[in-house]
């Protein structure tokens, strides 16, 4: 589950030590995906169908296991940011958990993200931006299947949400 304070403290321990722009920005754009990859839960709803004619419509829960996020120092550098972080997390690929068996999914159509800073210190910006981060990942609903079986059905996982 995304928790925007656990973001931030994340890309605040990231981005301590570093004094060059260049490290700086690899290290949060690291920070983000690696947090994004081991925190956020897909929610999806299976549908499949086995030989005998007998449907079923069951919950499922999945994790993103790619997501490339690469930021670089940029003039203009928070409308470049906000490309960046979308186009890395459109990038995203993600899957069900066992016991389903499904290709994977990718986080298509995830737009740029809608950050603002600003604020008297680190902690107030990367906050500000941490809170924007989970906000646009929380309101996005990937839109691509995962096509595979769970037992006997055959069917697919539709995302239906991320938390």
């Amino acid at each position: 589950m995304l928790v925007a304070s656990d973001l931030k403290d994340a890309m605040l321990a990231s981005t301590e030590q570093k004094t060059d722009a260049i490290s700086a920005n690899l290290a949060l754009g690291n920070s983000i995906s690696t947090y994004l990859i081991t925190n956020t839960v897909i929610n999806f709803s299976f549908s499949g169908v086995n030989p005998v004619p007998s449907t079923i419509t069951v919950p499922a829960t999945g994790k993103i296991t790619l997501m490339p996020i690469v930021l670089v120092p940029s003039i203009g550098a928070i409308p470049a940011m906000n490309i960046a972080i979308g186009l890395g997390i459109m990038a995203g690929i993600y899957i069900p958990d066992a016991p389903f068996v499904c290709s994977p999914g990718s986080m298509l159509g995830f737009p740029p993200t809608t950050i603002v800073v600003s604020g008297s210190s680190r902690d107030d910006a990367y906050q500000m931006m941490a809170d924007a981060i989970v906000k646009d990942m929380t309101s996005f609903v990937p839109t691509v299947p995962c096509a595979g079986n769970y037992g006997a059905y055959v069917g697919a996982c539709t995302p239906t949400g991320i938390e």
